[in-house]
């Protein structure tokens, strides 16, 4: 959960992989009406905002690779 991969468009091998956010999981409750998933990415101005289903939103620094919650 979480995670973004940057992937070249031409070659297809992978750039990089960063860790958004963790997700954690109750262990008396399904898992999988606990998982939060990425329902958005956009790019802009070097870069990459992330945001999940439960409304958080995460910028990634593309040229540190840092994230900021925002």
């Amino acid at each position: 959960m979480g995670f973004v991969v940057a992937t070249d468009r031409k070659t297809g091998k992978q750039i990089w992989t960063k860790q958004v956010y963790q997700v954690s999981y109750d262990k008396d409750m399904e898992q999988d009406v606990q998982d939060v998933f990425i329902d958005s990415l956009i790019v802009k101005c070097n870069f990459l905002f992330v945001h999940n289903e439960i409304n958080q939103i995460y910028k990634i620094d593309l040229n540190t690779l840092q994230i900021t919650k925002l």
